[in-house]
């Protein structure tokens, strides 16, 4: 879809890691930049200038990270990288829309002695969220301590997790569960993560299909 140039700019000290990340952007690489990106590094080590789509994945929701994130964070002494909005995430969430009313505690583990909880397999690290009904094990929840609720930081995140995609005018959204469901770009039915646009309601698109280069893209339709 897009061959992409990574810039670093602003530095994060986030509890999760014990070195500081680079918040890293992503942009649609230009012909005949080369000279521009040369400039650039000459600046100074303001910029990180990296020249392939592997992105890693996000340590605290376990998904990969992708062009259309725009930006994430990542660590330059190790492979530590994290997407901008699970960073963001605050330790303590009030008034969520999927749990109005209770705070909820961002941790990455069940407490052992909570009784509630559904555990599946080991007690210490694999449970069910209680919004996409998904079994998890070693990602970050938001847990409320008064009803015993769960929920992934990925069904957390749902809002923030759009495209604009060259394929389609509109702005295309997450759904929230894994669905299996004909795929608008390639017309086959597939099975995983879907992104829809909420204007167009018959537009409903695969992630895989979003994944491929635009001109691919165009020629499956």
């Amino acid at each position: 879809m897009y061959t992409l140039n990574v810039v670093t700019m602003e530095q994060l000290d986030h509890f999760s890691h014990e070195h500081l990340l680079s918040l890293v952007q992503l942009r649609p690489r230009q012909e005949n930049s080369n000279k521009e990106e040369e400039d650039e590094d000459e600046d100074g080590d303001d910029f990180w200038v990296k020249e392939d789509d592997d992105f890693g994945k996000c340590e605290m929701c376990k998904e990969d990270i992708y062009w259309f994130n725009l930006c994430y964070y990542s660590c330059k002494d190790c492979n530590y990288s994290l997407h901008k909005f699970c960073a963001q995430l605050p330790k303590t969430e009030q008034n969520h829309p999927l749990h109005p009313g209770h705070d909820l505690t961002l941790s990455n583990k069940i407490q052992l002695s909570d009784p509630d909880i559904e555990f599946i397999g080991r007690v210490d690290s694999e449970w069910k969220c209680d919004v996409c009904n998904i079994r998890r094990c070693g990602l970050y929840n938001y847990r409320c301590y008064i009803c015993k609720f769960t929920m992934d930081i990925i069904c957390a995140n749902m809002s923030e997790q759009k495209m604009n995609h060259p394929s389609h005018p509109h702005q295309l959204q997450r759904y929230f569960s894994r669905m299996i469901s004909p795929c608008y770009a390639c017309g086959d039915e597939h099975s995983g993560t879907f992104f829809h646009c909420t204007t167009c309601t018959w537009f409903r698109i695969h992630l895989d299909c979003c994944l491929l280069p635009a001109k691919l893209l165009i020629q499956c339709w």
